[in-house]
Parts: C-alpha cells; sequence; structure tokens
C-alpha cells in the first residue's frame, strides 16, 4: 500500500510537469521580462537608488533604511520608466547604482537560485522551462546563454542584463555606477557626493570573495558568459 500510494504520487506529479511543459509550448514560452528591481526615490536627498539583483541590493536597501533614507521615500521595484511616470520629480535628481562582474554575478545567481533546489523559497525553479536543481553550474551557464528563457527578453531578474535596471526609455543615464568589488569604497564616495552619512555596510549578504568565481569556470563557459553578456561587460568594463 504504501509503495503504491508512493507510485501514485510520482506520477501524478511527472503528469503535473508534463502538464506544465504541454502549456508552455502552447503559450509560446514565458511573457516578456522587465526589469523589476529594488529602487528608492528620497525626496530629501533628491536621488534614486537603481538597484540590481545579485549586487548586495538587499544590504544597501536595509543599509539605506538604517540611514533613514526612507523616511520621506519610497521604495518600489517597478522599472525605472515606470517609477520615473509616476515619480516625475525624480528625473532630475541623482540617479546610482552598482554593477558587479557579469561571471562572478551569475555563479552566485546558481548558487541562491539553482544549486540543490536553491535558497531563495520565493523563487519558482520549475517556472522556467529546463532548469533543475540537480543541474550543474556547466548545465546552468549554457541553459542561459541558449535556452529562450535564458535571454533578456524573458530571463528571471536574477539573471537578466545588467544594463537593463538602469534604462530608463529615453536618453537619461544614470549619474553614479559603483562596482561591488569595490562596494565599501564606491558607496562612501557617493554618500559623501550626496551628502548623507558615509558608514560601512552593516551586513553583507552572500558576499564571496574576489576571484573565486574564475574556479568554477572552464574555458567554454567563460566564453558563453562574455558572448551572453556582451553589452555588460563593454559597458562596464569587466574583464574574466
Amino acid at each position: 500500500m504504501p509503495g503504491t500510494l508512493a507510485k501514485s504520487k510520482s506520477t501524478a506529479k511527472e503528469l503535473r510537469a508534463r502538464a506544465g511543459r504541454m502549456l508552455y509550448d502552447l503559450l509560446g514560452g514565458r511573457p516578456p521580462s522587465r526589469a523589476y528591481s529594488e529602487k528608492i526615490v528620497s525626496y530629501s536627498e533628491r536621488c534614486v537608488f537603481v538597484g540590481v539583483p545579485k549586487v548586495a541590493s538587499t544590504s544597501l536597501l536595509r543599509h539605506f533604511h538604517a540611514l533613514h533614507l526612507l523616511a520621506d521615500g519610497v521604495v518600489e521595484s517597478a522599472p525605472l520608466p515606470e517609477l520615473l511616470k509616476r515619480h516625475p520629480e525624480a528625473a532630475r535628481f541623482t540617479r546610482f547604482g552598482f554593477v558587479r562582474n557579469p561571471w562572478s554575478r551569475l555563479l552566485s545567481c546558481y548558487r541562491d537560485k539553482i544549486e540543490g533546489g536553491g535558497r531563495d523559497p520565493h523563487f519558482k525553479l520549475a517556472t522556467y522551462h529546463g532548469l533543475s536543481p540537480a543541474m550543474s553550474f556547466d548545465a546552468f551557464v549554457r541553459w542561459v546563454h541558449s535556452s529562450p528563457d535564458g535571454q533578456d527578453a524573458r530571463a528571471d531578474r536574477h539573471w537578466m542584463s545588467q544594463h537593463r535596471f538602469f534604462d530608463a526609455g529615453d536618453a537619461s543615464t544614470m549619474d553614479f555606477i559603483g562596482r561591488f568589488e569595490r562596494l565599501e569604497s564606491d558607496l562612501a564616495g557617493i554618500s559623501t557626493r550626496l551628502g548623507f552619512p558615509a558608514k560601512p555596510l552593516t551586513e553583507r549578504l552572500n558576499a564571496s570573495g574576489p576571484g573565486n568565481y574564475r574556479r568554477f569556470y572552464t574555458n567554454e563557459t567563460a566564453a558563453l558568459v562574455a558572448e551572453r553578456y556582451a553589452v555588460d561587460i563593454r559597458a562596464f568594463g569587466y574583464v574574466f
């Protein structure tokens, strides 16, 4: 009896997975992706912080909250063009954000969202056709490079290209883009520029040391990331 019940549950799970794949094919894949991320509009400091997933965005949000930057501000996740439509005055504010080495960021994404089912209970792995908690990092890199759901048009925000989050839908640009690799010093620089306390981060979640990512790549997978994130690499001056 227990064996029959287990087999029945397994069969039901397989049928649901098959139905999910059929629905995916019927609908032609996922709908277009949009650059959702944590953003802060501060009216007192006249600035807009644009977070990028897997670039210490949660740590930075908590840091700014501790500085009371949110006292008269708002936190939203809408793409930047929508945010500026809701807060037109913010179009004249100083915009800043941070970026990360694409090879390092993708490894962080794999560890946090994919490996062993991921550490994020809010991330729905089964939503993406072809992803599996058992897949290797090499397989994940190939999936991001070649799968329709790996491309920016359908990508989850955690592996979407970083430049997409800074696109305001017009000719305007960011005023300051710091680097994850020198987060403390760049954070101090923009803090001083904007006139709020240049305090160190109180915590840094999911941090990994500089250079650690390289040993997880082969020549092939490093080249695939270089191709997939060519715009980010060119725009922000990164090398493997």
